[in-house]
């Protein structure tokens, strides 16, 4: 599988196809939230510790703002990597599908094979109509 654009294979239009549904796929929201599933974990450790602090300071117990400033650290930093994990994200699939209508355009003429010799699976819709489809 492809992990950037500039990995995804255009020597044909099926095994283009295959490569670009499989690294936009890679970059979707869904599988966005699974690769951050620890950083979440930590966000949540973030605000409990947060949470505690402010109980701390409610009952007096003595250095609460550390465990408070810990946690809103904690918290601040992970929310920072996740939002910036979603807009990686984001803007791989933006170029993921921009790749893909200029490649489309481009083999409509025939410059490039329809599919390797020994492909063996059926065709592959473009790109934007397979996520039209959903």
């Amino acid at each position: 599988m492809p992990r950037s654009t500039a990995e995804i294979d255009r020597s044909s239009v099926q095994t283009f196809r295959r490569d670009a549904r499989a690294l936009y796929v890679d970059h979707s929201v869904g599988s966005t939230v699974l690769k951050l599933f620890l950083t979440h974990a930590l966000c949540a450790a973030g605000l409990l510790l947060v949470g505690l602090g402010l109980a701390a300071a409610a009952d007096g117990v003595e250095g609460w703002p550390w465990v408070l400033l810990a946690g809103l650290a904690l918290a601040g930093l992970t929310l920072w990597r996740s939002v910036r994990a979603f807009r990686r994200a984001a803007a791989v699939r933006r170029e993921v599908a921009a790749l893909a209508a200029d490649f489309e355009r481009g083999a409509a003429d025939g410059a490039v094979p329809w599919a390797p010799r020994d492909w063996q699976q059926g065709a592959l819709p473009p790109l934007h109509e397979d996520l039209v489809r959903g």
